[in-house]
């Protein structure tokens, strides 16, 4: 992959070891109540520090220190957003999100609101991950010392990749 200095980077806080299943290519879409518009490209993929209070270590084979808490736990792009308005549309990408229920439970899960899936693609994991960095809401663009260095340092490992 061809990065420079001036490669624009996000990241994107993920609760969970959801974060792990994205890097490691197995879940493709993030769901997400927000439409993300203009922002495509990479994504540094950062384990919150909140728990993901439906993740199963047991279901997934991870256990918890392989998604230590704020930090980077790898890299994707993202490609696309799509609204999930049909039951088809939901049914058609479920293996993708990894979320084995029906879109009329998703909607009352999300209470009503939209549900859009983040589709990423190229997915790769840091081992070791970055680890100490906050995130923020939505796509997030480096803003503090700890995450533009973070920025920096997933530019040199995907340049070398």
């Amino acid at each position: 992959m061809s990065l420079t200095q001036d490669t624009e980077i996000r990241g994107l806080s993920i609760a969970g070891c959801y974060a792990l299943l994205i890097a490691e290519g197995t879940k493709t879409i993030e769901l997400r109540v927000w439409q993300e518009k203009t922002y495509r490209g990479l994504v540094m993929l950062h384990c919150s520090s909140g728990s993901g209070y439906d993740f199963s270590y047991e279901h997934w084979e991870i256990s918890k220190d392989e998604c230590p808490k704020s930090s980077i736990i790898g890299v994707a792009t993202l490609v696309d957003c799509i609204k999930y308005d049909t039951a088809k549309k939901w049914d058609a990408d479920r293996e993708k999100f990894q979320w084995d229920i029906s879109y009329k439970q998703a909607l009352e899960e999300y209470q009503g609101k939209p549900i859009y899936g983040h589709v990423f693609e190229n997915p790769c994991v840091f081992d070791p991950p970055i680890l100490n960095i906050k995130g923020t809401f939505r796509y997030w663009e480096p803003k503090t010392d700890p995450q533009i260095e973070a920025a920096e340092q997933v530019k040199f490992l995907i340049s070398n990749i």
